[in-house]
């Protein structure tokens, strides 16, 4: 037995790396334990010996979502599993087959880099330290052989392949910053967006024999550039977004460590360059036929060297050399030299080959051809005997020639700059500057104990000559500025300057319309400053005036301001007093303050200020502690609205800390103007723990306040767009304001009264607003907290007194990743009949509530950092509107509560009654997030089979069926079903609706059309049967409607019906036509004649199958029925009787009926 476990021991050992190689058991293993996840191995079969090379076939790397990131065609390493096991840190000889990847670039990353970022943050996060020895590097050889890399840029066409035929690397042994890397590879695009490109490396590293320095070999032959879209789509803050060209290039060099290195450029060399970098070059390509570059860099014994360095191409020559030491110290203000270092560059620009090359950078006026200048440049620094530098720099542009129009241009001079900076100088450090040009002059120099600066320049003469060649985009440029300064020390370390600036008028005038105008200018500076090593450190004074005209600005530092960051060890210098007095147009100051900002501020400012400023100044923050102004007007406008006043003044003592809004001081604020005044102190109260405790008092007036505030409106929207409803508000409000404020909170407590409250809207064409809601007086109470840790505010008690609702509840504030939410709830009490009263102006007489009622109110509001979304989006709330008792549409309801919810500014409520026999319901949504309100009922079934009342009549249904306005009585049932309902409260005319009114059997009363009616159909009766008292009976006859379904549509403030049918008598009518808002009739009455009246009266044998039609107009309660048509009815019928005697009687009842004959009227109205 043992010897058979022996034996079965032995083959499952010389069996087991057959057992394991399988695909089943090792693709689960290397997924599981090799710490790879979220990547996935897949692969098509393995084969593992003791002693035989281990082998895979077809492995891929799949990432998270199964895409495969790179292929392997073959895996082989010389070493078998017996070698794996007696040595693991030796990886022998690793070739990797046919590996081929595609890498994809995309807004700054690329699909590898994203697949294999979780790997990446699993291996580069901090692990726990332990005990266990260093463990030895791994050694080996990587081999790639015939291994493709794409590259590509996402949603581009171009395919680049980087194919290796051989990549052979060595890992690094012991001591060593790399090991030998030999390389072979091409460059090609395969899709065919690119032609013949195609290039080629060669690359070699290798140790030197029996030294530790590495020798490298480079070489590039033709390859393209072309791909460079696919780095700027994983760098795209790199400035150079296309290159198209070639590039060979050869490069040696050798390296020992990061201090010891040297590489040798011997030759580098583009052709047919073309780059597209607008940050660099502007809009269009910059184009060179040729470039080419040379030099020697190297780092030994701390010193950098740079040796026979030059560049030249199309247009530009430049030669360098230098010796700097390493690690390279940088001028300063004090030492503008580069410590201890030599070095000479030099070089010239041909300005036509650079306008040629670079359109854009040097853009020239359209028939303006450049044919000859240059800029020339030259920098240096050398030592003299005593290490002492001397610093050089000279720009010169010189022999500047053109032909512009077919006329020659000449500019010998145009400019020459001079720097030059001297340590070894007797007085120390001596510098100077000059600028020299037709249309400046500047001369700078002295040394630090001394010095004056001056210069001119001709704003005039500068545009006319630059105009001539380059295509600015300036129109106008006039104007000159002088200037003169001067400094001196006064005493060790302490320096004093001062100055004069003078200009002339200045105008400039950009082609694209816009103009900056400032007057002629006088102003004068002086200050004193310490120094530290040439430094200044602090300004002991200074004083800056600048005045005009009429627009002055006085600057006045009266403490010093310490320009350095406080030490450990020193003495903190407080803040420093300063003064500030401006005087002039806001406009002006406004621009002349934003102008430099890369992003102003979208605000546009309007007046004449006087305003003067005391406070204190460091470099952390600026303390205000007194403030006047007054601006005669003040307009300030945003894109969003704008405020004006005609005068507003103002008065403040106290303390605003720039810093720390806890700090705040208000020993005195006064503010008037015409729309609102306030008033306000503080004061420190007794135990010294930094709090202030203050009152204030305000007043507004609304109506005021709304005139100077409106919202701005977009000149090109307002042309096409139609005219929008205008809100106003007016009344009286004023209150008192009390608080305190310490480092960690602060308590407000508010109360404000108002009176006369009105809310108004106009609509366009409306001859006089009309009001929305009003209450004769009102009062507010608000007591809170806020807490400086958090930013958070709670209002712990919010209470609204109206004569007819009062309301007690809480408010919260918060932020969270800079967005705010408040959250509110309370609980109000209002008076049903008196809410119906105001809402009387949006639901005119169609509700009445009645009773007092107890509701719940939950309102939250969340903020957005989208600053298009509108403010309302936020909001969510819920509450109830409940009665005792209610009319609505004329129907009685009894005692309800309705849902009113909003949610994301979206407001609904709906509800469903039992009323008069049937059913009332209704279910409306409005978007409070739009520009106006509109409440927009759902299709559906609003009234069914409900019974018909008066105040129906005396209301709503006079509109749909006007023979029905203001009837004294009524009898039969209704369904009201609208298909379409857009109500606009604030503009009646505005309001959309659609739908069928469907009567079930109605009996009517008299009403003013419903009378004239009647008398129509009794007269015609009276003219067939020739009696003509029944025509001016009084005796009551009502109006039967039968069951019928009534089509009718509101739009442009009309109501307009179809087929309105009633019975009167054995006679038919139907009506069509329309109602306005304010009750204008514009109606057609149609009454066939019945065949039995034909067939009785002779009179009528000629009407059979006509009709009679009647033009009604005026309004609904004095409707003004046009009769000219039947009494043509009654003219016809007697010409058609048979004797004079009859012809005679009849003409007299007529006149009976209708008095004398009129002139005919207009033509009537035809139906809808």
């Amino acid at each position: 037995v043992f010897g058979l476990f022996l034996l079965a021991l032995l083959l499952g050992i010389i069996f087991l790396p057959t057992l394991l190689a399988r695909r089943s058991v090792v693709v689960p293993l290397i997924n599981q334990y090799a710490g790879l996840a979220p990547l996935q191995i897949e692969l098509e079969s393995v084969q593992a010996g003791w002693f035989s090379p281990v082998r895979a076939q077809g492995i891929q790397v799949l990432d998270g979502q199964g895409k495969t990131l790179a292929r392997i065609g073959q895996a082989v390493t010389d070493k078998g599993i017996l070698g794996w096991l007696r040595d693991t840190t030796h990886l022998g000889t690793l070739s990797l087959q046919q590996f081929e990847a595609a890498i994809v670039a995309a807004e700054g990353t690329t699909n590898i880099e994203q697949a294999l970022q979780p790997l990446v943050e699993q291996f580069t996060a901090p692990s726990e330290t332990t005990d266990d020895p260093a463990q030895p590097p791994m050694s080996g050889t990587l081999q790639f052989v015939d291994a493709k890399f794409m590259l590509l840029e996402a949603q581009r066409p171009e395919r680049w392949v980087v194919a290796v035929p051989q990549l052979t690397i060595e890992l690094p042994r012991e001591g060593q910053l790399i090991g030998p890397i030999e390389l072979q590879a091409s460059v090609a695009e395969v899709s065919g967006a690119a032609p013949q490109s195609r290039g080629s490396i060669a690359a070699a590293i290798q140790q030197t024999t029996g030294s530790e320095a590495f020798e490298l070999r480079a070489r590039l032959d033709q390859v393209p550039v072309d791909f460079w879209h696919v780095l700027h789509a994983r760098f795209p803050e790199i400035p150079v977004q296309e290159m198209q060209g070639r590039l060979s290039a050869t490069l040696s060099g050798n390296m020992v460590d990061a201090n010891r290195w040297s590489f040798d450029v011997q030759q580098f060399q583009s052709q047919g360059l073309v780059v597209t970098a607008p940050e660099l070059v502007g809009a269009d390509e910059a184009k060179l036929k040729l470039m080419s570059a040379a030099g020697r860099v190297s780092l030994a014994d701390a010193v950098l060297r740079i040796d026979g360095a030059q560049l030249n191409c199309d247009f530009a020559q430049a030669t360098a050399s230098a010796t700097v030491p390493w690690p390279m110290v940088l001028p300063t203000a004090s030492n503008p030299f580069l410590a201890g270092a030599v070095f000479h560059a030099q070089g010239a620009v041909d300005l036509p080959g650079l306008a040629q090359a670079a359109e854009s950078l040097l853009p020239l006026r359209q028939e303006t051809q450049l044919v000859a200048g240059s800029a020339q440049f030259a920098f240096s620094q050398d030592l003299g005997a005593q290490g002492k530098p001397t610093s050089r720099a000279k720009l010169q542009l010189a022999g500047l020639q053109a032909i512009s129009a077919g006329q020659p241009l000449s500019w010998k001079d145009p400019l020459t700059i001079e720097i030059a900076a001297d340590q070894g100088a007797p007085s120390g450090l001596q510098v100077g500057a000059m600028a020299t040009a037709e249309f400046c002059q500047l001369q700078a120099g002295g040394t630090i104990e001394a010095g004056q600066l001056k210069g001119n320049v001709d704003l005039d003469l500068l545009q006319q000559r630059l105009s001539q060649y380059i295509e600015l985009p300036i129109r106008t440029m006039t104007g000159s500025a002088n200037v003169d300064a001067s400094w001196k020390m006064i005493a060790e370390n302490t320096v004093q300057a001062s100055g004069q600036l003078t200009t002339t008028p200045l105008v400039i005038a950009s082609t694209s319309g816009g103009q900056i105008q400032e007057p002629a200018w006088n102003g004068d500076f002086t200050a004193t400053a310490q120094l530290l090593s040439g430094s200044p450190q602090q300004i002991d004074q200074a004083a800056l005036t600048l005045k005009s005209s009429n627009e002055q600005l006085t600057i006045d530092l009266k403490e010093p301001l310490s320009l350095t960051a406080a030490t450990p060890g020193t003495a903190t210098v407080p803040p420093a007093a300063f003064t500030f007095n401006l005087v002039g147009d806001l406009a002006n100051w406004k621009r002349r303050g934003t102008m430099w900002l890369s992003e102003p501020p979208e605000l546009d400012v309007k007046g004449h200020l006087e305003l003067a400023v005391e406070g204190r100044i460091d470099l952390e923050h600026v303390e205000i502690l007194q403030a006047n102004w007054r601006s005669q007007p003040l307009e300030l406008s945003t894109p969003q609205m704008s405020f004006a006043e005609p005068q507003m003044v103002g008065n403040f003592k106290g303390r605003v800390d720039t810093n720390d809004i806890t700090r705040l001081v208000v020993e005195k604020l006064e503010v008037q103007s015409t729309s609102f005044s306030l008033g306000a102190r503080d004061s420190a109260p007794d135990g010294g723990d930094g709090s202030r405790v203050g009152q204030a008092m305000f007043l507004v007036d609304l109506d005021r306040l709304m005139k100077s505030m409106q919202g701005a409106t977009n000149a090109a929207d307002a042309s096409v767009l139609p005219p929008a409803t205008q809100y106003h508000a007016s009344g009286r409000v004023q209150g008192q304001l009390a608080w305190q404020v310490s480092p960690q909170a602060a308590t407000v407590e508010i109360k404000a009264d108002g009176q006369n409250f009105s809310l108004l809207s106009a609509a366009p064409g409306a001859l006089a607003p009309t009001p929305l809601w009003q209450e004769p007086q009102m009062t507010t109470m608000v007591k809170g907290n806020w807490t400086a840790e958090t930013g958070a505010v709670t209002i712990d008690s919010l209470q609204l007194q109206l004569p007819w609702m009062t309301y007690n509840g809480n408010l919260a504030y918060r932020t969270q990743d800079e967005i705010a939410t408040i959250e509110m709830q309370g609980q109000a009490v209002y008076d049903s009949e008196q809410l119906t009263q105001r809402l009387g102006p949006m639901t005119g007489s169609q509700v009445q509530l009645y009773g007092q009622q107890t509701v719940p109110i939950e309102v939250t509001w969340t903020g957005s950092s989208d600053p298009q979304r509108s403010v309302l989006a936020g909001l969510k709330a819920a509450t109830r509107i409940g009665w005792e008792q209610a009319r609505v549409a004329g129907i009685a309801v009894g005692k309800a509560d309705v849902p009113v919810r909003i949610t994301a500014g979206q407001l609904t409520t709906a509800a469903e009654f039992p009323v008069s026999g049937g059913q009332l319901r209704w279910d409306v949504s409005s978007d409070l997030t739009a520009d106006e309100l509109v409440l927009n009922q759902k299709p559906m079934t609003v009234l069914e089979n409900v019974a018909i009342t008066e105040q129906m009549c005396q209301d709503w249904l006079k509109y749909v069926t006007p023979l029905l306005a203001e009837a004294t009585s009524v009898d039969g049932r209704l369904s009201l079903r609208l298909d379409q309902a857009l109500l606009t409260p604030a503009d009646p005319k505005k309001q959309t609706i659609a739908g069928q009114l469907v009567i079930h059997n109605a009996t009517v009363g008299p009403g003013p059309l419903s009378n004239q009616v009647i008398t129509l159909v009794k007269q015609v009766d009276a003219i067939r049967k020739k009696d003509f008292t029944q025509a001016v009976s009084t005796q009551k006859i009502w109006l039967n409607m039968p069951q019928q379904t009534i089509d009718f549509q509101m739009s442009d403030g009309r109501v307009s019906h179809r087929n309105v049918n009633v019975k009167i008598g054995d006679a038919q009518l139907s009506t069509s036509g329309s109602v306005s808002v304010d009750g204008q009739l514009e109606m057609l009455t149609t009454m066939p004649i019945p065949d039995d009246w034909v067939e009785k009266s002779p009179l009528l044998s000629g009407m059979r199958g006509q009709a009679l039609q009647f033009p009604v107009r005026g309004t609904l309660s004095q409707p003004q029925m046009d009769t000219e048509l039947l009494r043509q009815f009654g003219r016809q019928t007697v010409q058609n009787a048979a004797s004079g005697l009859l012809q005679q009687g009849l003409s007299r009842g007529l006149e009976k009926l209708f008095g004398a004959p009129s002139t005919p009227p207009a033509q009537p109205p035809s139906g809808p």
